[in-house]
């Protein structure tokens, strides 16, 4: 009398290496992919933060009168942005070393402002420049 074998019901294990590796393949493409899109993400948050300062800037300048030629009091600063109009963060989401800084503002002027965001950001880790009124463009180094 012949047996018959019941058919097994499962995956070889060849096609579960298989399923592995493709797994192994996309996770090689989409991890990198995610790291710069935070990258950038940060970058464009700080950015945004820059043209929220000018636009603080030029409130204060409409209102005072003044042109403001600091973000903070200090040397050389007679008309620092005041807390009233933008409390300007110590630290911002590209690193705990970046600060603000303004130039070239006033009257029909564009105030300008730049970030320099760690090295844990390359490849955007150089000057980034905020000119007020204009749509801003990550600079890559």
């Amino acid at each position: 009398m012949f047996t018959t074998r019941k058919k097994e019901k499962g995956f070889t294990l060849i096609e579960v290496i298989v399923v592995i590796a493709i797994i192994v393949i996309l996770a090689a493409i989409a991890i990198p992919k995610f790291t710069t899109v935070r990258i950038e993400s940060a970058v464009k948050a700080d950015a945004s933060t820059a043209a929220q300062i000018a636009n603080a800037c030029r409130v204060q300048e409409t209102q005072t009168g003044s042109l403001v030629d600091g973000l903070t009091a200090g040397v050389g600063v007679t008309h620092p942005l005041l807390a009233s109009y933008m409390e300007v963060p110590a630290a911002a989401q590209t690193g705990g070393t970046f600060a603000f800084t303004a130039a070239a503002q006033g009257g029909v002027n564009p105030y300008i402002l730049q970030f320099t965001p760690i090295a844990d950001y390359a490849p955007y880790n150089g000057v980034q420049t905020v000119t007020e009124h204009t749509i801003f463009t990550a600079v890559k180094y």
